[in-house]
């Protein structure tokens, strides 16, 4: 471009040697002028050799002044795109849901040196992933013809989540997106994370059953908060213990506490969650574990003074903490009265060794009648028990006693207060059950005389009272003597009579 320095009358002044600028005047791209843009006049001229604009638009103009003069705008101009010879992403890929199509559409335009878009443009270009930081199948249409120098990926998708993707577009050089990110849709399906493992019993599974909620591509849903509750498909009889329902936490539930009892082969657990299909875990197994307690196996209840505890026998048995019985177990285990309201001595074998995990009380008793006995059984390293409570009662009636004693009396007067005579056991307690027949009859007799009265009376809760009694003969050193059938009897202490 060549701007010359004119005299009044359109002449060249080819004296003027004053120094010419030019600058953009209507830059209607926004573009920069770049070149040589201040030049000395030669003759008048100024010729400006190497000007560029980078920007393409139509309807630019450039102004010139200097040394005096102008300044004067030149005549409206076009910038044009160059050559094709670069791509670049001008609709850069988002964060988006995997599965989904990426919106809005990825575009990539085909660019002059300038970096000006060439509409005439029309190659094939092709998105790869550069990045695949979760091994992610890119889909959709992948290689697509430019339109106008641009080209549209309207349905491009991607089906792992992970951040950190981003793409390549080929066909003019190479292009990188910025990086994106794919996260995970709406859960629709359950899965065990972590499955459940054998366990002793009554032991919490470790590690800890997980459940994950999944989205339909099998994305870990990150999102989902909702109450997972898992239930036991037993075998057996085994019970599922611990916290059952827990809310998940970025998109799993974890299952701390989780137990079962009884030991047996093929239990599984059912996962279930409002909304989404119940899923089931693989089998798994309960084994006995360790012993760490005892308990009963036949229990202490109701028995007569003497009696067999238990009858025939009581039986402890070692478990671990689920409650099974533990075989291997061959320990001690010891027995003792709790609680005593009738102040009793236990007799029998109070340690017993276990066979097979079962040990056997088979001659325990105990010879005081109370209500509300207990017995605490222990052995060592393991968590003891106590009975619930049982009573004695007395056993049969075995002898005869007088409880209230015959007094000196005036002779054919009534002996009062009234004699009583008593049933007890073969143990000092007293036979309530006894109802028989007891008669008196005078023992010592000093003075010949006569039991006059009721001398055979029916025993109430095994005692029998004697109201009318008396002698008719004065004596010192009377006795009575108490008999009913196979009882050994009994002899009152010595009275008078007067």
């Amino acid at each position: 471009m060549k701007v010359r320095a004119l005299d009044a009358l359109g002449n060249v002044a080819t004296g003027f040697s004053g120094a010419i600028t030019v600058a953009l005047g209507s830059n209607p791209g926004g573009a920069t002028l770049s070149g040589t843009l201040l030049v000395a006049a030669v003759g008048g001229v100024a010729s400006f050799g190497d000007l560029s604009l980078n920007r393409t638009a139509t309807g630019y103009t450039l102004t010139a002044s200097g040394g005096g003069l102008g300044p004067v705008t030149s005549t409206a101009f076009d910038i044009t795109p160059g050559t094709a010879t670069r791509l670049a992403f001008t609709q850069q890929p988002t964060t988006t849901v995997a599965g989904g199509a990426i919106s809005p559409a990825v575009q990539v335009a085909a660019l002059d040196p300038a970096g000006n878009l060439v509409p005439t443009f029309t190659g094939n270009v092709t998105v790869a992933l550069g990045n695949n930081p979760g091994g992610s199948t890119l889909g959709g249409t992948t290689t697509v013809a430019a339109v106008g120098g641009v080209v549209t990926f309207s349905d491009l998708t991607l089906d792992k989540t992970a951040p950190g993707y981003w793409l390549t577009a080929t066909g003019l050089g190479t292009a990188t997106s910025s990086s994106f990110n794919i996260i995970a849709g709406t859960a629709t399906q359950l899965v065990f994370g972590t499955q459940p493992g054998t366990i002793t019993g009554g032991k919490s599974f470790s590690p800890a059953v997980k459940v994950r909620a999944l989205d339909g591509l099998g994305n870990l849903a990150t999102a989902f908060t909702g109450e997972v509750t898992v239930t036991l498909n037993s075998p057996g009889s085994g019970t599922l213990s611990g916290t059952t329902t827990v809310a998940a936490a970025g998109g799993v539930a974890t299952f701390f506490s989780l137990s079962v009892n009884v030991a047996a082969s093929g239990y599984t657990l059912t996962a279930a969650a409002a909304g989404l299909p119940n899923v089931e875990s693989v089998a798994f197994e309960v084994i006995v574990g360790p012993a760490s307690h005892v308990d009963f196996q036949t229990r202490p209840h109701d028995e007569i003074a003497g009696g067999t505890l238990g009858s025939p026998y009581i039986q402890l048995r070692a478990e671990d903490t689920g409650g099974n019985l533990v075989t291997s177990f061959t320990g001690l285990v010891t027995v003792a009265i709790a609680a005593n309201p009738g102040g009793g001595t236990l007799s029998g074998a109070t340690t017993v060794a276990a066979v097979g995990g079962l040990a056997t009380f088979s001659d325990l008793s105990i010879d005081k009648v109370g209500t509300g006995y207990t017995l605490s059984f222990s052995a060592d390293g393991l968590l003891g028990v106590t009975s619930a409570t049982f009573n004695i009662t007395p056993a049969a009636a075995s002898r005869l006693v007088f409880t209230v004693q015959p007094t000196s009396t005036v002779a054919g007067a009534t002996i009062t207060p009234a004699v009583e005579v008593t049933a007890y056991d073969s143990f000092g307690n007293l036979a309530t059950g006894f109802t028989g027949s007891v008669t008196l009859t005078i023992g010592s007799n000093p003075g010949g005389g006569t039991l006059g009265g009721t001398t055979t009376v029916a025993a109430v809760a095994g005692v029998a009272s004697f109201a009318t009694l008396s002698i008719n003969n004065v004596g010192v050193g009377y006795t009575l003597r108490a008999g009913s059938g196979a009882l050994a009897g009994a002899t009152s202490g010595t009275f008078d009579i007067n």
